[in-house]
């Protein structure tokens, strides 16, 4: 286990109270521009986040590559399976049997279920950097498994160990990663995962294509695997990935080891260090939830849920996975045999909508390459749609699936996990990421599973225009109810979320931790009453309630209105009558002259 000193991080050492700023007021982070004037002790109200290469720390890009082999790996199990499936079979002696090999591939998603809810309560108590180590442990073992399989139960082990480590992996390497970065990297530094993935999967065509062909050959393609995840955990055990600096601020961290990782990380030092912690602080470091159920009877949760879990389901059911698993038998029915040219097809525009994610997402933020993403799949898929009923159908479907393709690599694949790890506040970040990962892989499941039935059904028409359908909800999904997060501090993505939940429901919520905004509302004891009780059960029975409430503060402002024309009128008044007094006095003066 990684050895961390356990001091208690809401003692916050004394050094926090040498800063000099009050807590009450905490100062915010602002991206862009350098500290060096914040050591000084200017006591500015910011603390100088960089947004460049330049200006972070030392530790920082190897911490990233370090989560990002966790990415490779799901990438190359993803697809190490696809070529090697029917010798595996023949060799282990169910070679006939069309559902057991279904089982071998899908029992990794079964896996990555599992593996994805249970790693967020450990992230939660024993860190970032732990969990990163503990996903690598299936990682390994369940490729050795593989590897050595001299049965079908044996490889379907195997296969499912290996997708608990996916899961687990898919959920916490973006939490950890979101939590390091900052504020004006966070976009690129998801790209870079993505590319993770994009690479991972042509590591497995690369390897398929070394290995020579003969009896067992595709046992080294599973062992080679072990590698990376080696590579991941000797990272995270020997300090090369630092530990969140986030997640020390938390009950189970320590603010003295919170602000060596902010040094090591970002670059930020001495007084800055401090005021960064306080800026975070100010925000809300409670305790993480304890309870899967207060991810949803908690009112403050219910807007950042909502975004997260829609998002998740709209992307998930946007039958992107079908283009993956069965591009080949699509393209087939419509004339197109080259393997070479179904490479192009479905490779070439994931590589090239991956770059674009990568460079354009801190440029220009997330909403638009969402709403691009989702608006361009649903016309991608009503075109294939329609031209379904139509011959030839072959140069529809050579624009329409890799123009598909480079949609969702834009937008929909890479930038929903970008959106988890931002819109989760820090108490619930682990679990509901959890959840959300859980939510994607049932997606998967369905979609996998019903596509061939749907086909079977409705036709290619029919399927296709039930998922543009989808795609078309997801658009006006993200564009009513997700807001732009990029350059924004975590925190500050947490005060938005507050003031969301407080506009939907009419009555203003407390802020987690008592203060935000530099305003103190600790004090205010009517409202923190307040708050608890709107986070005591679901957010649906208690509609009349929150009803009356927005009308009486309705109420309230109008008579607050009428109060302050009435003082403006006064003031106005006196005003007037101070000038007229002024000018008698001066025509007094000019007659006695």
């Amino acid at each position: 286990m990684i050895e961390r000193d356990r001091t208690p991080a809401t003692a916050r050492d004394g050094e926090d109270a040498a800063g000099g700023s009050d807590s009450q007021n905490p100062p915010k982070l602002a991206v862009g521009g350098d500290d060096e004037g914040d050591d000084e002790g200017e006591g500015e109200d910011y603390v100088y986040v960089g947004d460049d290469w330049n200006d972070v720390g030392p530790s920082l890009i190897p911490s990233i590559v370090t989560a990002c082999l966790g990415a490779f790996l799901f990438g190359y199990h993803s697809a190490v399976i696809n070529a090697p499936l029917a010798d595996i079979a023949e060799d282990l002696g169910f070679g006939g049997d069309n559902f057991a090999k279904g089982a071998v591939v899908s029992i990794m998603v079964v896996g990555g279920f599992a593996g994805g809810l249970g790693i967020g309560p450990f992230a939660d108590k024993e860190g970032r950097r732990a969990a990163l180590v503990a996903t690598t442990i299936p990682l390994a073992l369940g490729t050795l498994v593989c590897g050595g399989a001299d049965s079908l139960w044996t490889m379907m082990l195997g296969r499912f160990i290996t997708g608990a480590g996916v899961g687990a992996s898919t959920q916490i390497v973006p939490v950890y990663l979101s939590e390091v970065s900052p504020p004006g990297l966070r976009g690129t530094v998801n790209g870079i995962r993505r590319m993770g993935y994009v690479v991972g999967s042509a590591a497995a065509a690369v390897a398929k294509s070394v290995v020579r062909p003969e009896p067992g050959w595709w046992r080294p393609l599973f062992y080679f695997a072990a590698i990376p995840a080696v590579a991941q955990a000797a990272g995270a055990l020997s300090g090369v990935a630092v530990e969140s600096p986030v997640w020390l601020l938390g009950p189970e961290g320590c603010a003295m080891e919170s602000r060596r990782s902010l040094a090591k990380l970002l670059g930020i030092r001495g007084r800055a260090a401090v005021r960064w912690q306080e800026a975070v602080a100010g925000s809300g470091s409670e305790a993480a939830v304890n309870t899967w159920g207060a991810l949803f009877t908690e009112q403050r949760n219910r807007y950042p849920m909502i975004i997260g879990a829609g998002v998740c389901l709209l992307a998930g059911l946007s039958g992107s996975n079908t283009v993956i698993y069965y591009a080949s038998s699509v393209l087939k029915e419509a004339g197109v045999d080259d393997p070479g040219l179904l490479t192009l097809v479905v490779g070439l525009p994931n590589v090239v909508g991956g770059v674009i994610a990568l460079l354009c997402t801190d440029k220009y933020g997330r909403r638009p390459l969402l709403l691009w993403s989702f608006g361009g799949m649903a016309v991608c898929l009503a075109a294939f749609s329609t031209a379904a009923s139509f011959e030839p159908l072959r140069t529809t479907t050579l624009v329409a699936i890799p123009l598909y393709t480079f949609f969702f690599s834009m937008g929909a694949g890479p930038v929903p996990w970008l959106l988890y790890s931002e819109v989760f506040p820090t108490r619930i970040r682990a679990r509901a990421t959890a959840v959300v990962t859980a939510i994607n892989y049932v997606c998967n499941t369905i979609v996998g599973a019903s596509f061939l039935p749907l086909i079977g059904a409705f036709g290619l028409k029919g399927t296709y225009a039930m998922y543009a359908v989808l795609c078309a909800i997801g658009y006006v999904f993200v564009d009513q109810l997700v807001f732009e997060t990029k350059g924004l501090a975590l925190q500050d993505i947490e005060g938005v979320m507050l003031a969301k939940e407080a506009q939907w429901s009419g009555v203003p919520l407390p802020p987690a931790g008592g203060a935000a905004g530099g305003e103190d509302t600790a004090g205010e004891a009517g409202d923190e009453n307040e708050g608890e009780a709107l986070g005591s059960g679901f957010w649906w029975t208690d509609v009349g309630e929150k009803m009356e409430r927005v009308i009486d503060e309705v109420r309230r402002s109008i008579d607050e209105l009428g109060v302050a024309e009435v003082e403006e009128e006064e003031a106005a008044a006196s005003v007037e009558e101070r000038d007229e007094a002024s000018d008698d006095g001066d025509s007094s003066e000019r007659r006695f002259k």
